[in-house]
């Protein structure tokens, strides 16, 4: 049945914006669209994977019929709502359906998990469900607790760690109840007895009244709130910096928070004598930040967080989660860890000084030998085998977003749902970090001098230069601890670096400490052998490294489009298929946003896939796009480097969403290779010690990530020893 393409984009609209209720509008008024859904390239699966549930009602309400497609039973449903139950009968009538899985893998228990419900999974678990089954895109129970649970407290991933635990004979026990109304009451009443609770209304109010949104002198947070005749007590607050504003300079001493939710960018802001408890620090961003003594945090989650150039000095962590959190030149100096859980987290950037107390799980996280050193054995190791992938982003883009092309929020969004393990790489670190102006001089004064026809950003990296060589170093001290890496979209990329004059590219856009981080990114990848991906921009710089060219200015490019793979390339000379001629074998939707495109494909790249203009006005002949422009590119000789002009995050049809999955499965077979060369190396057993880098012999800790299942560093140094 032909669909209207204008309903169609309006529906797209409406499901990618969440708009529930015009999506039922348009399903319930287009029968085609309805029937469109049981297509394998439809909207309704995409919604499926992503675990937007509630567009997924909508879909199923208006066509009930899909339920049977997707093996969506009624034990799902009643799993997802809660209804115990009702559970419990259908699981009487047909036992079968405790360990059904839908289209994409879930479970019963799986979809329990997203919505947090510990109830439905303790149930399910007793009925002999499994806690450890991985669904189509690899997550756990746990995993998808971690990423779609929204309760502060994450009582349903405290229950699975504790259950795993009992599993694999871990010490380690969270607090499930966590909600403490009455401490709270006495605290408020003994402390400031004629001081109210402050509302969230007042509390915008306030921040409204005083700009805390952006403040060039320290405000006292105490003093606001007993000024306005509130108790320094924040319970049921949302503490948001909103988009474009850092919430900066302020005190918080004295201050305690309860049952908060801290969003958005802080900087300058300092923490103490106070406590947080069930709290929850989501997309939050804490730049130049200080957590003093006497400020502890108790049954308090961190999901999605970035600290940079932060201290915390003697806190206790006690019941906490960290999910996903990535720690940027931090300090904790003597901390006390008292049950935690840390999974997918990056501690790259992390020191621990003189820890008090360790008792932590940790779950495919990412850190130096040296920020465990000497308390190792007080660490419970879950699992180690998530690839981990370094992704060129800010910080602020995870916390905001942005525009389609300029933000690493969705490429982050996706690695966090197919199982890897995000490292952010920051280009304004990058930048500070150097003298950029001397940066500017020395990338001039090399190209000037550079030989004609030569490869320019690689004649670059070979050449000394004092900011260029600072770059290169930092980009070695990450890269050794990366699986994979993706650059995404971003700004032009400087003509000159292909050996052009501007014609057309945006100047205002450059970025040259950003662009000689990348060309050095992309050089250890390649040189090393693990996978490379690059959307837009990072498709863009990866052909310039290759010494291809761009095309400065297009038009138009804006829409979405169809691309169309090239047909019959097993007749070129030499052509081996690589690792995106085995996904993208048949045209897919692509979304786009950009006035670049490559030009002369690099040597030791092929072409894959190609485009006309926007969608509308598309003639396709022979299965070649008339008009077209290169949107899709791959390493020759099967190399790991997956090269698109569009967007397949937004996973617009199945072939965007396999390309992805294809790039972390080789990022997981690189992690599988890189561990099992350097494991022969030390003669150890898999399950004793997964490394990514060979040891360093002798007294001196290892600068490289050392991933620890079963064993204590010490066991490890002393087995490595005997073995030399």
């Amino acid at each position: 049945m032909v669909v209207n393409l204008e309903i169609e984009q309006m529906l797209q609209e409406a499901v990618v914006t969440g708009d529930l209720t015009k999506t039922a509008a348009l399903l319930k008024e287009h029968e085609g669209l309805r029937v469109k859904q049981h297509e394998e390239n439809s909207l309704f699966p995409m919604c499926l994977r992503n675990h937007a549930r509630e567009m997924v009602k909508v879909f199923l309400s208006e066509d009930a019929s899909l339920a049977n497609k997707i093996g969506y039973t009624q034990a799902h449903h009643y799993a997802e709502i809660g209804d115990l139950l009702a559970l419990e009968n259908v699981l009487k009538i047909e036992p079968a359906l405790l360990d059904a899985t839908d289209s994409y893998g879930n479970t019963p228990l799986h979809l329990a998990a997203t919505q947090g419900n510990v109830e439905i999974v303790q149930y399910l678990h007793q009925m002999g469900s499994s806690l450890t089954a991985l669904n189509a895109d690899k997550n756990s129970p746990l995993q998808l607790a971690l990423l779609f649970d929204k309760h502060p407290d994450k009582n349903m991933a405290k229950y699975l760690v504790n259950q795993l635990g009992v599993d694999k004979q871990l010490n380690i026990s969270f607090v499930l109840n966590t909600v403490d109304k009455n401490g709270s009451e006495e605290f408020t009443q003994s402390q400031n007895i004629e001081l109210k609770l402050i509302t969230q209304e007042a509390w915008n109010a306030l921040v409204g009244k005083y700009n805390l949104n952006y403040y060039d002198q320290t405000q006292k947070i105490a003093d606001l709130l007993n000024q306005e005749g509130y108790a320094p007590f924040l319970q049921n607050l949302s503490i948001h910096a909103y988009d474009a504003y850092n919430m900066m300079n302020l005190d918080f001493s004295g201050v305690s928070f309860d049952q908060c939710i801290f969003k958005g960018a802080f900087s300058d802001v300092k923490f103490s004598e106070g406590l947080i408890s069930n709290s929850e620090f989501d997309h939050a961003y804490f730049k130049q930040t200080y957590f003093a003594e006497g400020l502890n945090f108790n049954h308090t989650t961190f999901t999605d967080t970035y600290f940079q150039n932060t201290t915390f000095s003697q806190n206790t962590f006690q019941n906490s989660v960290f999910s996903h959190t990535s720690f940027d030149t931090t300090i904790l100096n003597k901390p006390s860890f008292d049950t935690v859980f840390i999974s997918h987290s990056n501690l790259l950037g992390l020191t621990v000084d003189e820890p008090q107390k360790i008792q932590v799980v940790m779950d495919n996280s990412v850190f130096k030998a040296e920020t465990v050193e000497g308390f190792s054995k007080n660490i419970q190791f879950l699992n180690t085998d998530a690839p981990v992938i370094g992704l060129i982003s800010r910080p602020y883009e995870i916390i905001y977003g942005g525009e389609v092309g300029m933000t690493g929020a969705d490429p982050y969004a996706r690695l966090k749902q197919y199982g890897a393990t995000p490292v952010l790489l920051d280009m304004q670190s990058v930048q500070n970090s150097v003298d950029y102006q001397q940066l500017v001089q020395e990338i001039k004064s090399i190209i000037h001098g550079a030989p004609e026809n030569i490869n320019i950003p690689k004649y670059l990296l070979s050449q000394k230069a004092e900011n260029i060589d600072k770059i290169k170093a930092m980009v070695n001290e990450y890269a050794l601890h990366l699986d994979a890496a993706w650059i995404p979209g971003g700004p032009d990329v400087h003509p000159a670096f292909y050996g052009q004059e501007n014609k057309g590219a945006y100047e205002s856009d450059y970025s040259y400490a950003r662009e000689i981080f990348e060309f050095a990114l992309i050089d250890h990848m390649v040189t090393h052998n693990k996978p490379l991906m690059g959307i837009c921009h990072g498709s863009q710089i990866t052909n310039v490294y290759f010494g291809g060219t761009l095309i400065q200015h297009l038009e138009g490019h804006h829409e979405d489009h169809l691309v169309v793979p090239l047909q019959d390339q097993s007749n070129h000379k030499d052509y081996i298929p690589g690792v995106v001629t085995q996904i993208l074998i048949e045209p897919t939707m692509g979304v786009s946003n950009h006035h670049q495109a490559i030009d002369k494909i690099g040597e030791g790249l092929q072409v894959v896939a190609m485009s006309g203009p926007v969608v509308e006005n598309f003639i396709v002949n022979n299965n070649t796009a008339i008009e077209t422009i290169i949107e899709a590119s791959e390493g020759v000789n099967g190399k790991p480097v997956m090269l698109f002009q569009f967007h397949p995050e937004y996973n617009i049809d199945n072939t965007n969403r396999d390309i992805l999955m294809q790039f972390v499965d080789l990022a997981k077979k690189s992690r599988e290779v890189h561990m099992a060369s350097d494991q022969s190396k030390i003669n150890l057993e898999l399950n004793d010690v997964l490394m990514s880098e060979p040891m360093i012999v002798g007294d001196i800790m290892p600068s490289v990530p050392v991933y620890i299942p079963q064993t204590s560093l010490e066991n490890l140094f002393n087995h490595h020893a005997e073995s030399v």
